[in-house]
């Protein structure tokens, strides 16, 4: 999950195809260990 503490209006819509101002950069707050923890866990 991205940063919750500096982006707090996640999520930002149903679809995920709006945004606030300032989120284009959310999913870089995104650690890449983390995207590897969760890709271990599911295989």
């Amino acid at each position: 999950l991205s940063d919750r503490e500096q982006f707090p209006l996640i999520p930002t819509s149903i679809y995920g195809n709006k945004f606030p101002e300032g989120y284009q950069d959310a999913a870089r707050s995104i650690a890449p260990e983390r995207v590897v923890e969760k890709i271990n866990l599911v295989l």
